[in-house]
């Protein structure tokens, strides 16, 4: 029985053969390369919709400058935050601004303001904006530093300015700024407070002084925020 088993194999290949039976070869599961569908594109960066040219900007900003409102004190250095609220229609922006800035030991600074303007995206990371800014800046504290405080002493005046900005738009969607901005502007007119003085160093004592109000101000400063499409 051992010695018929090769020949009763070999008699099995070859009535598999006759028959029309054929080993599978690799190359014929292979799948040609002509029926494989193509692969759709990847998805465009886009800014929330298709098509849309209305959109929203939110910022907020940490600055520094300086500022000259307060005439007895010349130029001098101030640190200060903000806020932007933009609504644009492809090129033209229109919104509001508010910063507070603050001297070391000294005044504080409050401009509110609309804004007016235009952008640009010669990128669809990079948007350039130049926009003018019509409020009020209030002047308080007016007379205070070290050592010294002071009450009474503060004024609200018309404010005309203006700010640029560069920003980059970051993400997939490109949702993100983040960039800088310039402001200038000037507090218009001129008032004259009288605010009360104490100064206290080894000892206290107490003044009327004369201060004038109004002048140029500057500063600059990184911005941080989002944008969104509306429509």
């Amino acid at each position: 029985m051992v010695r018929g088993w090769p020949r009763a194999c070999a008699l099995g290949i070859a009535s598999a053969l006759t028959l029309g039976i054929a080993p599978v070869s690799l190359a014929e599961t292979t799948p040609d390369p002509d029926d494989i569908p193509p692969q759709a594109p990847p998805e465009p960066y886009l800014r929330g919709c298709e098509g849309c040219t209305h959109g929203l900007a939110l910022d907020g900003s940490l600055a520094g400058g300086a500022t000259r409102v307060v005439h007895e004190s010349r130029w001098s250095g101030f640190a200060g935050i903000g806020f932007t609220a933009l609504y644009n229609d492809r090129w033209f922006e229109l919104g509001a601004e508010g910063r507070f800035e603050t001297e070391l030991f000294g005044s504080n600074f409050m401009t509110l303001a609309g804004l007016v303007g235009g952008k640009s995206e010669p990128e669809p990371w990079l948007r350039l904006e130049l926009l003018a800014a019509v409020g009020a800046e209030a002047a308080s504290s007016i007379g205070s530093g070290l050592f010294r405080n002071s009450s009474g002493g503060g004024a609200t005046q018309p404010y005309l300015g203006g700010k640029a900005s560069v920003a980059f738009l970051l993400g997939r969607s490109r949702r993100f700024l983040l960039g800088w901005w310039l402001n200038g502007g000037d507090a218009l007119g001129e008032t004259v407070v009288h605010p009360l003085v104490q100064t206290c160093f080894l000892g206290c004592d107490q003044s009327q002084q004369t201060y004038t109000i109004g002048g140029p101000s500057w500063s600059t400063g990184i911005r941080i925020g989002g944008v969104a499409s509306l429509w």
